[in-house]
C-alpha cells in the first residue's frame, strides 16, 4: 500500500520543508566547524582558567552546560548573531593591532568595532565594552581576552534568564473539582480552538470543563450502544482505551475494546461513523490537519493497536462526513480495509512492533510519525517523511521496552520513559542511541508531558510521583506527590496534562482530578527581593553606573543604576560560604571579594570570569578588604578575624594565586572589623573591643597611635564602621577620623593629637547600632544606617572644624529598611545605595525620597522623577504603622508596664543573669557574626519609665531577656549564625503584658544583629503575632 502523503507538504519540495534536513555546502560546512571548534576550545579554556581556582563539583559544572543550538530562538538568535561576526572580528584583531601583536588601544577596538557593527554601537558603548574587557587595565584588548569575555559573559546571562524564567508549581493553591469519573481517566486533552478541557474516562464517561475546570456538561457511558449483541448485551460496556479530538469536524475519535473506534458529534455525543479494525484493538490515538490552512479539507488519524501496527487514516472531510447524512437507524459502519472506497480516503498500516503499540504521534515540525511499544527491539520507531511517498524508518532498542513519549520544541528533542524508570534524552535527527538520561523514580512511568514556556519535562509514575525536571540542565527541579484524593480503583494517576494557556496548568487525573498552577514568579511591587538571602554589600560603580550586591548565599548581582534592573549575576562565588567583605579596585572594573570561609577572589563581575585568588594562609573570615596605592603601587589589603593586617599586590595580572607581600603582626586584642585608608600611607583599623589602632604602612606597619571607645556603664561597644575624611587631612586642629557602632554613638577623632572630639547620638534615642555610613566625596554630607532600618543624612561641614564647633546637623531621617542598615554609598549625582539584612537594595534620593527596589519588575529612569516609586516601601508602611499602634498601647498601659518591667529588669540585673549574658555573647570566642560586624548585648539598668523608654521597649531591637534565656545560654557558644531559631511565646500570664501582645520568634540571620541595634524583639497587636 502506498504510504500517506501528509498535509501541506506538496510533491517534490519535500527536503526544503524538512527543519535541518538541507545540507550545507560541503565548504562551508568545514569552515564552520573549525570555527566552532575554535569558539569551543576558547570557552573551554576559560572554563579551565576559572575552575583551577575554584572547587567546584565536576558533576554540577556538567549539569551548568548548555547546548546553544537547543535553547529557546531569542535566545539563540542573539549567539548565531554573535557568532556570525566572531570570525570577522578575529581577522581584524589580527590585521588592525599595531605590532601585528593582535592587541588592539581604545582607539584600535572602537575603529574596528565600527567596521563591523557599523552604528550598532554608540561611542560611549564601545568605550564601556573595551572597559569590561579590559580587566587588568593594561589599555589594550587582545582577541583571547574578548573572546572568552564574550562567550562567559553569553553564558551567564543564559543562565540568569533560565533561572528567572524557571517556574514550579504552587502545591499550596491546588485545586480538587468535583469529578463525576468512576473510573480511571484516560485522556485529557485542551480543546484550544473552544477554550475548554475534555476528559475522558475508561467507563465511557466524558466530561467537558470550563478553563477554570468548572463542569459544563457530562456524557455518561459513551460506547454502550455497540455493545456485543447477545444474552450478555446489557451487562457489557466496552472499555475506552483513548480518544481524540478533530476540531476541524467538530469530532471525537473513541477506541474501545469492542475492536472500533468509532467517531462522535462533540456537542451531542451521538455516533457518526464506526470503523470495525477486525480482530485488533487500538490502544492509542492522534490526529493532524492544517490549522493554518483555512482551504485545507484533509484530516489524518493516527493509531496504534495491540498488533503492534501503526496505521495513518487520511480522509477529505466533506466526504467523510458529508454535511447532510443519510437518515438511518443504525451508526455507519465500515470495515478498516474497505474503508478506501469513501473516496478521498487512504490507509497505511505498518508493521513497527512485536508488542502493544502504546502510544502513536505525528510531529509537524520534524515531519515525523513517532510510535512506542514495550518491545525490547523495536521500543521507539521513527517514521519520517523525505518525499511525496518516501519515508526513511528509524527504530531505537531500550531493554525493558519504552511506556510513554513526549516531545520538545525548544530545546529540540524527543524524550521517552518506561519500566526502568528512567527518562532518555534523544536527538529526534539521530535516533541511534539517548543523549542523556534522567533518574530519580522509583517505579516505572507512565506519562510524560513538555511545559514548552520554561524547557522542562514532567514526568508520572506509578506509585503517583510527579516530578518536574529542567532538560537542559538534566535535574529535578520539583516533586509532586498528590496526596488529598484517593485515586481508584489502583490508587493510580493514569492521565497528565500541562497545558500553557492561562498561566499555566498541570493536570493529573484517575478518577478524581488535580490541577496545579504555576507560581507567581513575578513578586508584587511591595514583596520585591533583591536577593534570596540577606545582603551583605552593596557597592556603587561610578564609571559603568553600576550597582554590584553580594549576599549570604554567596550571589553576585550586577544592577543597572539607571533603571534597578539586573544586568549579570553569578553564584558560589566563595562555594557555599557567605560573602563578608567587598571592594572595587581604582579602576572600578574589577571585583575583589572575601569569604567567611577566609578565601579571597578577584572577579571580572562583567562576565563572572575568577581572575584570581588571595591566599591568607588560614580559614579565617574576611570583614574588611580596601584597594589602596602605596608608593604608586597598588595593594589590596585585608583583615578580619585573624587580627592581621595583609598586604597582596594588586599589579599581578596573569598569576592565579597571589601571596600576600607583607603581613602586619596583630595590633589588637579582639577581632578587626573594618578599616580605612587615608593618602599617603594612613591606616586606620577597628576591633570589636572598640579600638582603633592608627599604623603607617609606609614604615612596614608601625603603629603609631591608638584611640579606645569608652563607654560610661561600662559596657564593651565595638567599633563596626570607621572613615576617614580626606580633606581635612592637612587640618590639624579638625576631626579626620569617624566612628561608629554598637552603642548608636558616632564619634568624631583628630589623629594629630590622638583625641576624641565629639560624641553625638545618631539614632535620636533609638538605641540602635549604627553599623554603616558613607560620605560624599567632598567630606560635607555623612549618611548613617542603623539596625532598626533607618537611614540618616547629615550636613557635617561645620561639625568639628575645630574645637568649639557645633556637632552634626540632622538633614533627613527616614526608614529605609525593616531590618538593619548593613551597606551605604552614594552615587555620584547624589543617590543613595542601602542594602539590608531584608534581602533588599534600594536607591533613595538625599531628601529621602524612594526611588526603587533593585529588581522591581518595573524599571525607574534616573533623570525622569516621575518614574520613581510614589510610596515607601509597603513592608516599611505597614512596620511603621504596627510599630506606631504598639506604642500608643504601651502608653495606654504605662502604669501596668512599669510594674511588671521592673521586676523583669530587676532579675536581669541580677548576679546570675549578668553571668548568663556574659556566658552567652560575652567574649569573642562565644558570640556570633555577621557580614555587619555585630555587637555584644548588654543589660538594662533601669525600668522603663518615660515615653522614650517605652519606645526602646516596643522596639523590634530590645532583646535583653533573650540573652538570659535558656536557648541563648546553651546554642550560642559558637561563632557562625544559627539557621533557624525556635519561637518564643511569652504570652502567659505575668510574662510581659505589653498591650496583651505575644512575642513571635527570632528571624533566622537576626542573631548576628545583636548590641543596643538588633532586630531580636516583635510585639503583635492584641495577642496576634506578626
Amino acid at each position: 500500500m502506498s504510504l500517506p502523503h501528509i498535509p501541506g507538504m506538496r510533491p517534490g519540495d519535500a527536503s526544503s520543508s524538512i527543519p535541518f534536513s538541507k545540507a550545507a555546502p560541503r565548504d562551508k560546512k568545514q569552515e564552520l566547524r573549525k570555527f566552532y571548534r575554535e569558539a569551543g576550545l576558547v570557552l573551554d579554556r576559560a572554563k579551565a582558567d576559572t575552575v583551577e581556582l575554584k572547587t567546584t563539583n565536576p558533576a554540577r559544572a556538567d549539569q551548568e552546560r548548555r547546548n546553544l543550538l537547543k535553547d529557546k530562538a531569542d535566545y539563540r538568535s542573539e549567539r548565531e548573531m554573535d557568532l556570525a561576526n566572531f570570525r570577522e572580528l578575529m581577522d581584524v584583531f589580527k590585521t588592525e593591532s599595531s605590532g601585528g601583536n593582535g592587541k588592539l588601544s581604545l582607539a584600535q577596538f572602537k575603529s574596528a568595532f565600527a567596521v563591523v557593527f557599523g552604528s550598532g554601537l554608540t561611542d560611549t558603548q564601545m568605550s564601556l565594552l573595551f572597559c569590561q574587557v579590559d580587566a587588568n587595565m593594561d589599555e589594550a584588548v587582545d582577541w583571547d581576552e574578548f573572546s572568552t569575555f564574550m562567550l562567559l559573559r553569553a553564558e551567564g546571562q543564559s543562565i540568569m534568564r533560565e533561572q528567572a524564567e524557571t517556574q514550579l508549581f504552587d502545591e499550596a493553591g491546588v485545586k480538587n473539582p468535583v469529578s463525576p469519573h468512576k473510573d480511571h481517566v484516560v485522556r485529557i486533552s485542551w480543546l484550544e480552538k473552544v477554550g475548554k478541557y475534555l476528559t475522558c474516562g475508561r467507563d465511557g464517561t466524558v466530561c467537558i470543563w470550563s478553563d477554570r475546570w468548572k463542569m459544563q456538561r457530562c456524557f455518561m457511558n459513551v460506547g454502550q450502544h455497540h455493545a456485543v449483541p447477545g444474552e450478555n448485551a446489557k451487562n457489557h460496556t466496552p472499555w475506552i482505551h483513548d480518544c481524540a479530538f478533530l476540531p476541524n469536524v467538530n469530532k471525537i475519535a473513541m477506541s474501545s475494546d469492542d475492536h472500533a473506534i468509532t467517531f462522535y458529534d462533540f456537542t451531542t455525543m451521538e455516533p457518526q461513523l464506526r470503523l470495525d479494525l477486525h480482530d485488533t484493538v487500538a490502544l492509542s490515538l492522534n490526529c493532524y490537519y492544517e490549522e493554518n490552512n483555512a482551504d485545507s479539507d484533509t484530516t489524518m488519524l493516527l493509531f496504534g493497536t495491540d498488533s503492534g501496527h501503526t496505521s495513518v487514516l487520511t480522509f477529505t472531510n466533506t466526504t467523510f462526513f458529508p454535511p447532510t447524512p443519510v437518515p438511518t437507524d443504525h451508526t455507519p459502519a465500515f470495515l478498516i480495509d474497505s474503508i478506501t472506497k469513501i473516496p478521498g480516503t487512504t490507509l497505511w498500516k505498518r508493521k513497527a512492533h512485536g508488542d502493544w503499540t502504546l502510544q502513536v504521534e505525528y510531529f509537524h515540525d520534524v515531519r515525523s510519525i513517532v510510535s512506542c511499544s514495550a518491545d525490547p527491539r523495536e521500543s521507539l520507531v521513527m517514521a519520517t517523511q523525505t518525499g511525496a511517498k518516501k519515508w526513511r524508518i528509524v527504530s531505537a532498542s531500550v531493554r525493558k521496552g519504552v511506556s510513554t513519549f513526549a516531545y520538545s520544541k525548544f530545546p529540540l528533542v524527543l524524550l521517552t520513559g518506561g519500566v526502568d524508570r528512567q527518562i532518555r534524552i534523544w536527538n529526534p535527527h539521530r535516533l541511534t542511541r539517548p543523549t542523556a538520561s534522567l533518574s530519580g523514580h522509583s517505579s516505572p512511568i507512565t506519562a510524560l508531558t513538555v511545559n514548552p514556556c520554561s524547557g522542562q519535562v514532567i514526568s508520572l509514575s506509578v506509585d503517583r510521583n510527579i516530578k518536574i525536571w529542567d532538560i537542559r540542565k538534566q535535574i529535578c527541579l520539583q516533586t509532586i506527590i498528590p496526596g488529598l484524593v484517593e485515586h481508584r480503583a489502583e490508587n493510580t494517576l493514569s492521565a497528565l496534562l500541562f497545558n500553557p494557556f492561562n498561566g499555566g496548568k498541570l493536570i493529573a487525573a484517575s478518577t478524581g482530578v488535580v490541577v496545579y498552577g504555576l507560581a507567581v514568579k513575578e513578586q508584587h511591587r511591595g514583596a520585591v527581593k533583591s536577593h534570596e538571602a540577606p545582603v551583605r554589600a552593596a557597592l556603587w560603580n561610578s564609571v559603568f553606573e553600576q550597582v554590584v550586591s553580594g549576599c549570604d548565599a554567596s550571589v553576585i548581582n550586577v544592577w543597572d543604576a539607571t533603571t534597578g534592573q539586573k544586568t549579570f549575576r553569578f553564584a558560589d562565588v566563595h562555594d557555599k560560604a557567605e560573602i563578608t567583605a567587598m571592594a572595587f579596585d581604582s579602576g572600578c572594573r574589577r571585583l575583589i571579594t572575601g569569604g567567611r570561609d577566609g578565601t579571597m577572589r578577584v572577579w571580572n563581575f562583567h562576565n563572572g570570569q575568577l581572575l584570581q585568588e588571595l591566599i591568607k594562609g588560614d580559614n579565617a573570615e574576611v570583614t574588611s578588604i580596601l584597594y589602596i596605592s602605596l608608593k604608586s603601587t597598588p595593594h589590596i589589603v585585608a583583615t578580619g578575624w585573624n587580627r592581621l593586617i595583609q598586604l597582596f599586590p594588586a599589579n599581578s595580572d596573569g598569576v592565579p594565586k597571589v601571596h600576600p607581600t607583607l603581613t602586619m603582626p596583630a595590633a589588637h586584642s579582639d577581632d578587626v572589623l573594618t578599616m580605612a585608608f587615608c593618602p599617603p600611607d594612613l591606616l586606620a583599623t577597628a576591633s570589636y573591643d572598640g579600638e582603633i589602632v592608627l599604623s603607617n604602612l609606609g614604615g612596614a606597619g608601625v603603629v603609631v597611635g591608638r584611640l579606645k571607645v569608652d563607654d560610661p556603664l561600662g559596657r564593651r561597644v565595638s567599633v563596626d564602621k570607621v572613615l576617614f575624611l580626606e580633606q581635612r587631612a592637612h587640618l590639624p586642629r579638625a576631626a579626620n577620623l569617624i566612628s561608629s557602632g554598637s552603642d548608636g554613638i558616632v564619634r568624631w577623632w583628630n589623629t594629630h593629637e590622638m583625641e576624641l572630639m565629639l560624641e553625638q547620638d545618631a539614632t535620636d534615642d533609638r538605641r540602635e547600632g549604627v553599623f554603616s555610613m558613607c560620605l560624599n566625596a567632598a567630606n560635607t554630607v555623612l549618611v548613617t544606617g542603623d539596625a532598626g532600618g533607618t537611614v540618616s543624612v547629615w550636613d557635617i561641614r561645620r561639625a568639628c572644624i575645630k574645637h568649639d564647633a557645633t556637632g552634626m546637623d540632622l538633614v533627613h531621617a527616614f526608614r529605609a529598611h525593616v531590618r538593619s542598615v548593613v551597606s551605604l554609598d552614594l552615587t555620584d549625582w547624589g543617590g543613595i545605595v542601602s542594602a539590608s539584612t531584608d534581602c533588599t537594595v534600594r536607591m533613595w534620593t538625599l531628601a529621602g525620597d524612594y526611588i526603587g527596589t533593585f529588581g522591581q519588575p518595573t524599571p525607574w529612569e534616573i533623570t525622569n522623577p516621575s518614574t520613581y516609586s510614589p510610596q515607601k516601601p509597603p513592608e516599611v508602611a505597614q512596620f511603621e504603622s504596627d510599630t506606631a499602634d504598639l506604642l500608643e498601647m504601651s502608653r495606654a498601659n504605662i502604669h501596668d508596664v512599669e510594674g511588671e518591667s521592673s521586676d523583669l529588669y530587676s532579675a536581669e540585673t541580677a548576679a546570675d543573669g549578668s553571668a548568663a549574658v556574659g556566658l552567652a555573647l560575652g567574649n569573642s570566642q562565644q558570640r556570633t557574626s555577621t557580614g555587619v560586624n555585630t555587637a555584644k548585648p548588654d543589660s538594662a539598668s533601669r525600668p522603663p519609665t518615660s515615653s522614650n523608654d517605652l519606645a526602646a521597649l516596643a522596639s523590634p531591637t530590645y532583646r535583653t531577656w533573650y540573652a538570659n534565656s535558656l536557648f541563648a545560654t546553651s546554642k550560642l557558644t559558637h561563632r557562625r549564625r544559627p539557621r533557624a531559631l525556635p519561637p518564643l511565646n511569652l504570652g502567659k500570664s505575668g510574662a510581659f503584658p505589653v498591650g496583651g501582645g505575644i512575642f513571635h520568634c527570632l528571624q533566622p540571620y537576626e542573631l548576628g544583629e545583636t548590641g543596643n541595634g538588633a532586630n531580636i524583639l516583635r510585639v503583635g497587636k492584641t495577642g496576634g503575632k506578626r
